[in-house]
């Protein structure tokens, strides 16, 4: 899923209705439908930023989903000046950076590196707390930990936004 502002407003941009389905109703967000080719780029994503926000691309750019399409997508739907975040979780994977185009464009491209979780449990549990946020509503199936292959299938299959596994009596 990439996130993109536009108009101060987030938007959602994903290629699985279902998800697109479930960030509208669960967390209220705008969100649009792109699709995408065999490499996976998403042809729909800048044009719908750009349709969202006049033509101007979004002002920051959370990529995701830890792919090189997405990193290309998100790069697409970045205005001149903009940030792209990138919280994807990348391997092995290599992208050829268009390192002119990235300049060119003023383009602040941040990577997030690996997540040091311990550094922001504290705040995360007390905005929870306190009502913030509730991290339920990404829960899409709860399944006994005996039924755990077929919720990897629900993700992978991406029928199931977030699995949670119980463990049986």
């Amino acid at each position: 899923v990439q996130h993109h502002r536009a108009g101060g407003r987030p938007v959602v941009l994903d290629r699985e209705p279902a998800r697109v389905a479930l960030v509208r109703e669960r967390l209220g967000l705008e969100a649009a439908v792109t699709s995408g080719d065999e490499d996976g780029d998403a042809p729909g994503a800048a044009e719908a930023v750009a349709e969202l926000t006049g033509g101007r691309g979004a002002a920051v750019v959370f990529e995701a989903v830890g792919a090189a399409a997405a990193f290309r997508d998100a790069l697409r739907c970045a205005r001149d000046g903009g940030r792209v975040v990138v919280v994807g979780v990348y391997g092995s994977e290599r992208y050829p950076l268009p390192m002119g185009v990235a300049w060119s464009r003023g383009l602040d491209i941040r990577f997030t590196g690996m997540a040091n979780v311990q550094a922001h449990w504290d705040d995360s549990l007390g905005a929870v707390r306190a009502g913030e946020i509730d991290p339920a509503a990404l829960i899409t199936h709860r399944l006994p930990l005996s039924q755990a292959e077929e919720g990897y299938e629900l993700f992978r299959a991406r029928r199931a936004l977030k699995v949670m596994l119980r463990p049986e009596p």
